[in-house]
C-alpha cells in the first residue's frame, strides 16, 4: 500500500517530469512468528531499498516484569531497534545512533534496508507475530527512441529490463 500510495504521488517533485516511470515490486516477503525469549539478531537486508515490518499480534509485555535491577531503567522488552549512527549521546535524538520501536497490533514500520536493527526477546507467553517483506523501485526518464535513464533505484535488473515479482507498474 505504501508504495502504491508513494508511486501515485512521485511526480509531485520537481525533479520528476513527465517523461518518467516509476517501477516497483516486493523482492520476497515472510511471517516472523516468536515465542518467548526468542529475538532476532543485528541484521540488514541486502538486494532491495525498502524493507517494512508489519505487527499482526503482539503480547503485552509491559505488565508482566517486577524485577528490582531493571526498576528506573528503560524496558526494552519486544521492541525493535534501528542503529544508523555510530554517536553516543544517550540525551540527543540526533546523536543517540538508535531508535527503539515498541511494537504493538497493526503497526507497519517502512526503512531502508540498508539499516541495521535488531529485535528484542520478550518475557512471558504468547506469539508475536509479523510480516516482513523488502521491495525495490526504479526511477526511469524515457529519453526517446527506446531509450531509459536511470534515475533512481536498483540497477540489478534482468538482461531483458524486467523484474521479478512486479506488484506494481506505472507508465
Amino acid at each position: 500500500m505504501c508504495l502504491l500510495r508513494f508511486q501515485c504521488n512521485f511526480k509531485s517533485f520537481d525533479y520528476i517530469q513527465e517523461n518518467t516511470n516509476l517501477i516497483t515490486f516486493i523482492r520476497d516477503a515472510w511471517i516472523v512468528s516468536q515465542y518467548k525469549n526468542e529475538y532476532n539478531p543485528m541484521h540488514n537486508h541486502v538486494g532491495s531499498e525498502i524493507s517494512s515490518v508489519i505487527y499482526l499480534n503482539v503480547p503485552n509485555t509491559k505488565v508482566r516484569r517486577n524485577i528490582n535491577s531493571k526498576k528506573g531503567k528503560k524496558d526494552y522488552d519486544g521492541y525493535i531497534e534501528f542503529f544508523y549512527s555510530a554517536g553516543s549521546r544517550d540525551s540527543d535524538i540526533f546523536e543517540n545512533g538508535k531508535l527503539a520501536i515498541t511494537p504493538f497490533n497493526g503497526l507497519m514500520i517502512l526503512f531502508s534496508s540498508f539499516l541495521f536493527h535488531s529485535v528484542y526477546p520478550f518475557i512471558g507467553e504468547g506469539e508475536r507475530r509479523s510480516i516482513a517483506l523488502n521491495a525495490s523501485y526504479r526511477i526511469l526518464q524515457n529519453l526517446g527512441n527506446n531509450s531509459k535513464r536511470l534515475i533512481a533505484g536498483n540497477q540489478a535488473f534482468f538482461a531483458d529490463n524486467s523484474m521479478p515479482y512486479k506488484t506494481f507498474k506505472r507508465e
